[in-house]
């Protein structure tokens, strides 16, 4: 998450969005002239100027971190400011961003004997790699829309596609007149995404039904084909 007060702006950063590119390209705005290092991992970051969350293992035990829902972003705040500054963050189509969650972090979380066992006697015609995403997929984890809704409604005022990164960049830096410069966009973590790893070769029907159901809002609100 970041928070501009010299150009006033509000960045909420959401699961597997790019979110960690798009961070560390607006947080230059967000510190002193000459503090800015373009880092992967970063601890947090707070001056009269603005405020950079924690990006690193344990940041929730920060004030500020990285994935902070909105209402704790707000709460710290106030309401004066989270009321004047402008707020975005930045979304991705859910097909995609499940299979980039299980890409990055659910692979990493143990998946029992059980659970293997369960998947297996039940959709037996799947392969492992369908059943594992399935498995992942029921935890719902990477649902995160308290990034964006505080008390069901949506409570930004604009946001970064995924799929038009450069360009939706360029127009969020026109509105808060920042300059754009492509060449300080960083690309984190797009090599944690194995070349198999698509949506013809992962999703079965039983997981699309799901993803339309744990998605349904973002489907509808952001206009993504289920």
């Amino acid at each position: 998450m970041l928070v501009s007060h010299k150009y006033k702006f509000i960045y909420t950063k959401t699961l597997k969005t790019a979110g960690t590119s798009i961070e560390s390209y607006f947080e230059r705005f967000c510190m002193h002239d000459g503090e800015f290092q373009q880092l992967h991992y970063r601890e947090e970051y707070e001056s009269e100027v603005g405020i950079v969350g924690r990006r690193r293992l344990g940041s929730k035990e920060s004030k500020w971190w990285n994935h902070m829902p909105a209402k704790n972003i707000k709460e710290n705040l106030g309401d004066e400011i989270w009321n004047s500054y402008f707020k975005f963050c930045s979304i991705r189509n859910p097909y995609e961003k499940c299979i980039s969650y299980f890409e990055h972090l659910g692979k990493k979380k143990k998946i029992s004997l059980t659970e293997n066992l369960k998947a297996f006697l039940r959709y037996p015609t799947y392969t492992n790699e369908q059943r594992q995403f399935l498995i992942i997929l029921k935890r719902g984890r990477m649902v995160d829309r308290n990034k964006y809704l505080i008390d069901g409604e949506f409570c930004l005022d604009d946001y970064i596609r995924f799929e038009n990164l450069n360009s939706d960049i360029e127009r969020i830096c026109k509105i808060l007149s920042i300059p754009f410069e492509p060449e300080y966009i960083p690309t984190f973590k797009s090599e944690f995404r194995r070349p198999k790893a698509t949506v013809d070769k992962l999703y079965t029907q039983k997981s699309i039904d799901l993803v339309r159901t744990m998605f349904a809002y973002e489907f509808e609100k952001f206009g993504y084909k289920t």
